[in-house]
């Protein structure tokens, strides 16, 4: 990522992309990835909510932060299973808005998860 492309990037985007290199940590969101589900967090239904699945240093959810901004309503949950991450992420916490619901949770015992939704 160039100099020139990060300036782009939200604060807390850049303050998690930063925590992510210093941690030599590689999984983080893209960032095309990141504005694709900046867009879709803003366009929950109203008083959704969002689970994020593997938290990892929180660069996903600095993005989903972002695009929720402007929307008080809805809840943003994060998990993540490795509890040395689930710190360093749960940093960025404070950044977030405070009507905003966000946690780190890390008790270690996590096994493989399948999800499945539908529409209500």
């Amino acid at each position: 990522m160039t100099e020139s492309a990060a300036a782009s990037y939200p604060e807390r985007v850049r303050e998690a992309m930063d925590r992510a290199a210093a941690a030599a940590f590689e999984l983080s969101s893209e960032p095309a990835v990141g504005r694709a589900i900046m867009t879709l967090a803003a366009a929950v239904r109203q008083g959704g909510r969002i689970l994020e699945i593997g938290t990892g240093l929180g660069v996903g959810t600095a993005w989903l932060v972002e695009g929720l901004e402007t929307r008080p309503d809805v809840e943003l949950v994060t998990i993540e299973c490795d509890p040395q991450r689930a710190a360093l992420a749960a940093q960025a916490a404070p950044a977030a808005p405070p009507s905003r619901t966000a946690s780190f949770e890390s008790d270690g015992s996590c096994s493989p998860t399948i999800a499945s939704c539908s529409p209500r």
